[in-house]
């Protein structure tokens, strides 16, 4: 057994590297033919990778039933909750909350693949005077780092007592 966490954060929203990737490439020209592009030519992960993303995380999960799956949902940047990087990341957390409600109102969710929503637990906490500063403007300071380890911790203790319960 064992667990592995998928997270986008704020570096994914600064900038997109496809790396040359053919898949990555794919999808994002499918999505360019679809799309205008504009003005400046850049694109937004949450307009053709997240999704995606989230559906090869979930065939993971699916193929490897012993691993306990999460996805994280990305925090924020220092500024404004305005600020383009931050609606971007707002966008990010949206579209990954309503896929695994999705997911789960459609029955194609699976028991080991589910969200950690740290982004929202720790949003009062991302701005301004109250945010919990970091070494950089894009990371956090340690509590916000055991916000995440508290919340992995609890998904796993709830996820191991429900296997136990349908064990029983």
């Amino acid at each position: 057994p064992g667990i592995v966490v998928f997270a986008v954060g704020v570096w994914d929203a600064l900038e997109v590297k496809l790396c040359n990737n053919k898949k990555l490439m794919k999808i994002f020209n499918e999505t360019e033919k679809n799309q205008q592009s504009n003005s400046n030519n850049t694109y937004n992960i949450e307009d053709y990778l997240l999704e995606p993303t989230l559906e090869a995380a979930l065939e993971f999960a699916k193929w490897n039933p012993q691993i306990q799956v999460f996805w994280r949902t990305p925090m924020y940047k220092e500024g404004t909750p305005e600020s383009l990087y931050n609606v971007r990341l707002s966008n990010m957390r949206n579209i990954a909350l309503n896929w695994f409600q999705q997911k789960k109102e459609q029955h194609q969710d699976t028991i080991n693949f589910d969200v950690m929503d740290v982004g929202g637990a720790i949003y009062s906490r991302s701005f301004g005077s109250e945010r919990i500063e970091g070494d950089s403007p894009q990371h956090y300071g340690i509590q916000a780092r055991m916000v995440t380890i508290q919340m992995l911790a609890n998904k796993v203790h709830d996820r191991s007592s429900s296997v136990v319960d349908m064990a029983l």
